[in-house]
């Protein structure tokens, strides 16, 4: 049986919160270690019977880092809830264009006059904005100067949008 899915998923943890665990898992090991193949002595460090501590640091370094997973699956919930309520897919054209440069996605805010670039791509799925807005070339964002919004006689003039910067909801 082929288990890589689970080397995928701990590569997508971030690596400070892989040593945290790495390093709770380590202490828990130790505790173990020492407890089985030790013998009956006592092991203190400082006073205390360091097993008891190596033990309850390994298990709050682990739930520190399993707490620290979680609010930030939180935050990203929430930025896509915020974005979803800002810019709902059936007010595109409406209040906002989608456009295709070259594989890169703009998001053009009638109300606000600003552009912003939709990257990555996975945050364009957590938008729906996948597969919606149109093609404008095949050449870059920065090249194309005024263009006509697809199936409409709207055209976008680029010195009328200021730079919003990015909408990135993976951050």
């Amino acid at each position: 049986m082929d288990f890589g899915f689970l080397l995928d998923d701990w590569r997508k943890i971030p690596q400070n919160i892989r040593y945290i665990f790495v390093s709770g898992g380590g202490l828990i090991l130790i505790t173990w270690v020492t407890d089985h193949w030790g013998g009956r002595n006592t092991y203190k460090l400082f006073g205390w019977d360091f097993r008891n501590v190596f033990f309850s640091l390994g298990v709050s370094l682990i739930v520190f880092g399993l707490l620290i997973i979680v609010l930030k699956q939180l935050s990203v919930f929430y930025r896509i809830a915020q974005y979803r309520k800002k810019y709902p897919i059936k007010e595109l054209r409406k209040s906002f264009y989608l456009v295709w440069f070259t594989g890169q996605l703009i998001l053009f805010d009638k109300r606000n006059t600003v552009y912003y670039h939709i990257t990555p791509l996975e945050t364009a799925q957590d938008l729906y904005f996948e597969g919606q807005g149109f093609v404008e070339s095949t050449q870059p964002f920065d090249k194309v100067l005024v263009f006509e919004v697809e199936g409409t006689d709207v055209q976008i003039r680029m010195s009328d949008y200021s730079n919003g910067g990015q909408i990135n909801t993976r951050r």
